[in-house]
Parts: structure tokens; C-alpha cells; sequence
């Protein structure tokens, strides 16, 4: 029930974003969304859109062994957007973010 009801809430939140037409060039002021891992969100109530991410998954914190890894896609349908995830091996995810994942993007996310 709480997956579902998360998935809801981001479902609603993208969509709301995606209301706003396409996001602005990413500037330094943005930040991450305080709820939602993984949602970067433009200033004075901007849109927000999922982070796509470059996975590296290792057997430890020590990253002794790398165990794989894979890339997050971002697709698009109706005016929403969200991001997949690739089939991970368990273990200590080490995330990149690589792009935004948004309407007339990608968009770079700053390192700010």
C-alpha cells in the first residue's frame, strides 16, 4: 500500500511538472526534493523531475568487487515522464546522476 501510494504521489508530482511546459536550463539554485530520493526540483515551487543515474553495484561500502551495473532511461508518454531502473545485482549501489530526466531535456544536473 505505501509503494502504491508513493508511486501516486510521484506520478502526480511529474505530472504536475509537466504541466509547466518544457524545464528551464538547470541553474545552481535548484535542489533535491526533500521527499522523494532521486527528484531534482527547480526554485519558487518549479517542476521537478526524476535524476537518471549511472549504477555501479559493488559487494561492499569498500567497493572491493564489482558485482555490475546499468544505466537508468527516462521515457515519456502523454506529457509524463519518469525513469526505469535496470535489473541490479544485490549489493552497495553506487548512483551517478547523470542526467534530468524531462520534457525538451536531458537537462545536466548540477553539481551544486
Amino acid at each position: 500500500m505505501s509503494i502504491k501510494l508513493t508511486a501516486t504521489a510521484f506520478a502526480g508530482l511529474i505530472m504536475m511538472g509537466t504541466l509547466g511546459g518544457a524545464a528551464p536550463a538547470p541553474t545552481a539554485a535548484q535542489q533535491y526534493h526533500p521527499y522523494y530520493p532521486g527528484v531534482y526540483c527547480y526554485p519558487n515551487n518549479g517542476p521537478c523531475w526524476p535524476i537518471i543515474y549511472q549504477h555501479d553495484v559493488y559487494s561492499d561500502e569498500s567497493q572491493t568487487t564489482w558485482l555490475g551495473g546499468g544505466t537508468d532511461t527516462c521515457s515519456e508518454s502523454g506529457g509524463m515522464v519518469w525513469r526505469n531502473e535496470p535489473s541490479l545485482p544485490t549489493g552497495h549501489d553506487v548512483k551517478t546522476p547523470l542526467y534530468l530526466c524531462a520534457p525538451g531535456g536531458p537537462y545536466e544536473v548540477p553539481s551544486s
